[in-house]
């Protein structure tokens, strides 16, 4: 692979990495925290169904968060493996 085309390649992946690392973040820090404390503040209340079905919607907004850091290795992986293969 040419040095244009590698530059081109990683650069393209690099925008990938921060797209996908930023909605990560963004879930992590808005939905996540927000969902642990609706439920807090359910357990505080005595609320415990509405507590129950906060965690399963806790659960979703985690498979949210497991496919972005898939997503994020994937990415990683590429990088890793278009340098290492222009050594």
């Amino acid at each position: 692979m040419e040095n244009g085309d590698m530059s081109d390649k990683l650069a393209d992946l690099l925008r990938q990495w921060n797209v996908c690392y930023n909605i990560f973040f963004k879930i992590t820090k808005d939905e996540l925290s927000l969902k642990v404390k609706e439920i807090e503040h359910q357990l505080k209340q005595h609320n415990y169904n509405d507590a129950l079905d906060g965690i399963s919607e806790l659960g979703g907004v985690l498979e949210k968060v497991h496919d972005h850091l898939q997503d994020l290795g994937s990415i990683y992986n590429k990088m890793w493996s278009a340098v290492s293969s222009n050594k």
